[in-house]
């Protein structure tokens, strides 16, 4: 298991990796490449995932309060029954993303590219902020 609370790693490539039940709590992954990653049981509470790539990465169960996405590029990933409560999505690329059973509790979803139907299928959408919203 991966104990790497708060590390920094810029750009780092992590793609096709198993971070299964990693702690990468506070980590600052800014424009880091997690392509196909497993990341089931993560923990990222707090972590700054802005510019990264997380295309097809599959999150069952991850922990990811408090994530700023910002201008991720996460299209086809899964966010699954994963605990999100107010993470940012700001102007992340969000298409066929799989929201399926996740906590979206006042997550921002501001100039996002998502369908709302598909985020319509998370088991708890409480406060969740949309630009229209405003």
């Amino acid at each position: 298991v991966i104990n790497a609370s708060s590390m920094v790693a810029h750009k780092a490539n992590f793609s096709g990796a198993n971070l299964n039940s990693a702690n990468l709590g506070a980590a600052r992954l800014v424009s880091a490449n997690l392509d196909g990653t497993d990341c089931f049981d993560i923990n990222l509470v707090g972590a700054d995932l802005s510019h990264a790539s997380l295309k097809k990465a599959k999150f069952p169960r991850a922990r990811l309060g408090l994530t700023n996405f910002y201008e991720a590029q996460m299209s086809g990933a899964s966010l699954a029954t994963a605990i999100a409560r107010e993470a940012s999505f700001q102007r992340a690329d969000l298409k066929g993303v799989d929201f399926n059973g996740a906590i979206l509790q006042r997550a921002m979803f501001w100039g996002a590219k998502v369908e709302r139907e598909d985020v319509n299928k998370a088991a708890n959408l409480d406060g969740v902020q949309f630009q229209e919203d405003l």
